[in-house]
């Protein structure tokens, strides 16, 4: 089935259950890695998922799409163990860009050192002097960081000089550096002002200490 007709039926459990089966069967299809990310991030593809969602306080609410959708990997996880669910961190240069990202999903990175796709760090303390560079370059004063969950899929890769024979098909990984190929398979989950993550911790850490 088409991804526009998918797309169309998301907020049902058959619906979202039917959009997982394609992201996990669809390949390149002999084609290029470029090909298979202009399909996904396309604006239309992104908005019909994720439109709607917000930020409150520190945490982010997703659409009814991009919940439905994000249930659903958790089911396939659950059940077949596909679609394994990490946590990673994106910095941004504004609480104005992160709100963007909540209702429009991610945008590919202007960068590509390590390949296209959207950008992430495996830890929020990598992410802290990248949310504070951008904030400061964007006149923004102090930029804010997105924790996200991501569902990867290892039983598939690209081929292409980025990824190696059994490698995730969904996200390519350099040290703590995550590039992800396809936006539908990124949730974000909360925001944080650089070292907000890191301290919440600590305190967290502290606290059960004395107790």
């Amino acid at each position: 089935m088409p991804l526009n007709a998918l797309l169309r039926n998301i907020r049902t459990v058959a619906g979202s259950d039917a959009l997982v089966d394609h992201i996990y069967s669809d390949g390149v299809g002999g084609g290029s890695e470029d090909t298979y990310q202009d399909r996904y991030f396309a604006e239309r593809v992104r908005r019909k998922v994720f439109r709607g969602g917000q930020i409150s306080g520190r945490t982010v609410k997703l659409s009814e799409a991009a919940a439905s959708l994000k249930s659903a990997f958790q089911r396939r996880y659950a059940t077949t163990g596909q679609f394994q669910p990490r946590t990673a961190y994106h910095a941004t240069s504004s609480a104005r860009i992160a709100s963007l990202i909540a209702a429009s999903g991610f945008t590919r990175a202007g960068q590509k050192l390590f390949g296209q796709g959207a950008y992430f760090f495996t830890d929020s303390s990598r992410a802290d002097p990248y949310a504070i560079a951008g904030g400061n370059a964007a006149n923004e004063g102090e930029g804010m960081v997105l924790e996200v969950t991501l569902f990867s899929n290892a039983s598939q890769n690209f081929n292409t000089h980025h990824h190696t024979p059994g490698g995730d098909r969904l996200i390519f990984q350099h040290q703590a550096i995550l590039v992800v190929k396809n936006p539908l398979v990124i949730f974000p989950k909360a925001v944080f002002f650089p070292g907000e993550k890191l301290s919440n911790v600590e305190k967290m850490v502290f606290t059960h200490h004395r107790l």
